[in-house]
C-alpha cells in the first residue's frame, strides 16, 4: 500500500511493457497519470525522477474517483502512456 513503492512498480511495469515491444523509457513522449488522491503526486514525482532523471516526457495528472481497475483494488495510480515506436 506504500504510494512511493506503487509508483516505482507502475514505472517498472511500464519499462517491462516497453521492453517487450523493443522500446525503452526514452521512447515515452507523454504520460497521463490518474490518481484518486492528488496528494499522492509527491510520491509519484519522486519515483518519476528516478526513472526519468533527464529530459522527462510530458506528464499530466488527473484526479479521478477511483484509479483502480478492479473493485477493491488498492492502486494509487493508473497510467496512460504514449511512446514512439523505435
Amino acid at each position: 500500500e506504500d504510494p512511493l513503492e506503487q509508483a516505482r512498480q507502475a514505472l517498472r511495469n511500464l519499462e517491462a511493457v516497453l521492453k517487450a515491444s523493443g522500446a525503452t523509457l526514452k521512447h515515452v513522449v507523454k504520460v497521463t497519470l490518474y490518481l484518486h488522491d492528488l496528494e499522492r503526486r509527491k510520491e509519484f514525482h519522486q519515483a518519476w525522477m528516478e526513472f526519468f532523471p533527464v529530459d522527462p516526457p510530458a506528464r499530466i495528472a488527473v484526479g479521478v474517483a477511483d484509479a483502480n481497475a478492479a473493485p477493491g483494488g488498492k492502486a494509487h495510480y493508473a497510467l496512460d502512456v504514449i511512446a514512439l515506436a523505435p
